[in-house]
């Protein structure tokens, strides 16, 4: 496992594309001091930064995020999933492929026995502009989950690019349209394997919840995982191994 640093998505997107996962939990459960200390950087930056842990699996997660910060998150991967309702967003940025993988995706809830509905989420109230991002991160609970436990949407928003491509286009070579709203609410929000492309390259979705709800996330994303097989990717075009 490693240790991260996600400020629009710099953890779950890697993730994401390297076929491992990423959990970057609610603002302030880990210690964010001294992250970027000595760099000169947007000052909006230090406020979005979230510390995150990239490893395996959500369970792998679960473990280096209770040696971490004293929450017994292991513990919600044992007890009986308490996340019924999943609210699946519509209004993400998704090409061909990401959507026909995602509908597997809802596909996969749907065989968990969970209740979903679909939900849009606040892309655009998500802003550098941090003047009232404290107000906002108290308010999103009640506005984004009054109807719902946890949501569900893609990580990335098309296959990964070449290395050639990226190289190319810089800085928005991975594009963080479905996962910068986290970073600006404080959510806690984890991307896991979901399948791979044409190409037999990785693809990631995502699991986020409430703020404070990083257990419930994390034990989704488990269920999810055990469910499914997407636990550790392997060679690009063979299939994962089962989790029993």
């Amino acid at each position: 496992a490693t240790v991260d640093t996600d400020a629009i998505g710099s953890g779950r997107l890697p993730a994401a594309i390297c076929g491992v996962a990423c959990h970057k939990p609610t603002f302030g459960l880990l210690s964010a001091e001294g992250i970027l200390a000595g760099e000169e950087a947007d000052p909006a930056i230090l406020v979005l930064s979230h510390p995150s842990v990239m490893a395996g699996s959500a369970e792998d997660i679960a473990l280096v995020l209770t040696a971490l910060s004293d929450a017994p998150l292991a513990d919600a991967l044992r007890d009986p999933l308490s996340v019924r309702r999943v609210g699946v967003v519509t209004n993400f940025v998704g090409d061909g492929e990401v959507k026909s993988n995602f509908e597997t995706v809802i596909a996969s809830l749907a065989n968990m026995k969970m209740e979903t509905r679909d939900i849009e989420a606040p892309f655009d109230a998500a802003s550098f502009d941090v003047r009232g991002v404290e107000r906002d991160r108290v308010a999103i609970n009640a506005s984004l989950f009054r109807d719902v436990d946890g949501i569900v949407l893609p990580a990335l928003t098309s296959p990964a690019p070449t290395v050639e491509d990226a190289r190319a286009r810089g800085d928005t070579a991975v594009s963080a349209d479905n996962t910068f709203f986290c970073n600006y609410f404080g959510l806690p929000a984890i991307s896991v394997p979901s399948g791979v492309d044409r190409h037999g390259l990785p693809l990631g979705v995502q699991f986020v919840g409430p703020r404070g709800g990083d257990a419930n996330v994390l034990a989704l994303a488990h269920a999810y995982q055990r469910a499914t097989g997407w636990r550790y990717l392997q060679t690009p075009g063979v299939e994962p191994n089962a989790l029993e």
